[in-house]
């Protein structure tokens, strides 16, 4: 949560520095039966170590923001490659039509010729469309490649959420007893004046 109140740091002002010297009491405190002096002394070392871990998250949260970007930029990129290829596919089906006269009853050897010839060109046509497909077929891999690839690095990227609930309920029970404590003492000092 704190990288991102420090990414917005234009809008908020809170870059890592005052992050860390607000919360770092809060986070990094020291035993409750500690000399409360001394735990002013540690608290310069306390808010530089939670300045240095907002700017690693920080660092790390950038760093898989540009992946995103260069895996999004590559898939846009493959998309039109691939937009393009299926724009200028020729039609499957040549559509010829022919004569009757010409080419059944007219069996001229010109006309053999050139019909040797179409099938020459239609021949060559279809390798060359073969070599498209085998194109196609690969930018569609590396799509859902790609597609993958930038799931896997989003769903990696709450890591830099806060934790579970498992360490909010060591700290709930450790204020609990604190304030039991609290408590105990308080009730110690009430029943100790009745007498």
């Amino acid at each position: 949560h704190l990288v991102k109140v420090a990414l917005l740091e234009d809008v908020n002002r809170m870059s890592p520095g005052a992050l860390a010297i607000i919360f770092a009491p809060c986070l990094l405190r020291c035993p409750d039966n500690s000399d409360p002096l001394t735990s002013m002394k540690d608290v310069l070392k306390i808010t530089t170590c939670v300045e240095m871990l907002i700017k690693e998250q920080m660092r790390k949260y950038k760093v898989k923001m540009e992946e995103i970007s260069q895996l999004e930029a590559a898939e846009s990129i493959a998309f039109r490659r691939l937009s393009l290829l299926r724009q200028n596919a020729p039609w499957p089906l040549k559509l010829g039509f022919s004569s009757p006269y010409e080419g059944v009853l007219n069996k001229s050897p010109k006309t053999r010729d050139i019909q040797e010839e179409e099938l020459e060109v239609l021949l060559e046509e279809e390798a060359a469309g073969g070599d498209e497909d085998r194109e196609k077929e690969i930018l569609i891999e590396r799509i859902q490649s790609i597609k993958e690839e930038k799931q896997d690095i989003t769903y990696r990227l709450p890591e830099l959420d806060p934790r579970g609930s498992d360490e909010e309920n060591l700290d709930s029970e450790t204020s609990a007893s604190t304030e039991s404590l609290l408590e105990e003492r308080a009730g110690r000092g009430a029943s100790e004046g009745q007498y």
